[in-house]
């Protein structure tokens, strides 16, 4: 992810698996690209997803700002952790 200047940041980037071609309507931003509002927690959409956010979204109920996540058919995840490198010295 590079930074340009006056573009909009990126949240995070999501590894998909769906049982078909192409994301019709998937929304950018704090959706990831992953899905929209209308079909989060749609049991039929059969989605598969882990997420790598760099972003607290509390309407996700995000634990976070950086954090990997594993979402089924949601934004919000089933399980997350804290993603980074932390020395044992550090921790």
């Amino acid at each position: 992810m590079a930074p340009y200047r006056d573009a909009l940041p990126v949240h995070g980037l999501v590894f998909l698996f769906v049982p078909f071609a192409g994301m019709e309507g998937a929304s950018s931003s704090q959706n990831l690209g992953f899905l929209n509002r209308t079909i989060d927690h749609n049991p039929n959409t059969r989605i598969f997803g882990v997420e790598f956010d760099v972003f607290a979204n509390q309407e996700f109920s995000d634990i976070k700002d950086n954090h990997v996540g594993i979402n089924l058919n949601s934004l919000t995840s089933i399980f997350a952790n804290e993603a980074g490198y932390w020395p044992d010295s550090r921790r």
